[in-house]
């Protein structure tokens, strides 16, 4: 379905996004890397409201008990973790980054588990096995061997 798609091309723009920002946080100050990015995703998301709001013609209202949830998400949730993840992409390869976002939804579960007792349903956890097992292989060392 139409969801799946954008689910599937954002996971894509994501994986870009983290191979770039390894490369480029090696060759340039990662306060500039993330002020540009910020602007620019702004920006970009500016404008794609404005269309938005153009083409469905319903005006978007916000209650103002939101904009304290959106200023957390903005800038804690959004910017702070950004922050520190490109900051550590200086110091660890870009491989790992990637692994510790494939563990994301493992994390989640796992807290919603705890905090609010969820069970988990037969694919998520074979979901969680896989993810886990992938990153145990990737970083089984595995010895060359020349055939001749």
């Amino acid at each position: 379905n139409v969801g799946d798609l954008i689910t599937f091309i954002g996971a894509i723009i994501c994986a870009i996004q983290i191979i770039a920002a390894g490369y480029y946080v090696r060759k340039t100050e990662f306060i500039g890397l993330i002020f540009y990015q910020f602007l620019f995703s702004g920006i970009i998301s500016v404008i794609g409201l404005f269309f938005y709001t153009i083409l469905s013609k319903e005006a978007i209202q916000f209650e103002a008990s939101s904009y304290f949830g959106v200023a957390y998400l903005g800038v804690l949730g959004t910017l702070f973790c950004f922050f520190v993840t490109v900051w550590a992409q200086k110091y660890i390869s870009t491989i790992y980054t990637a692994m510790i976002f494939a563990l994301e939804p493992v994390f989640a579960s796992t807290s919603s588990y705890a905090y609010y007792g969820k069970i988990f349903t037969t694919l998520e956890v074979i979901g969680a096995v896989g993810i886990i097992a992938g990153l145990i292989i990737y970083n089984i060392p595995i010895k060359k061997v020349l055939v001749k």
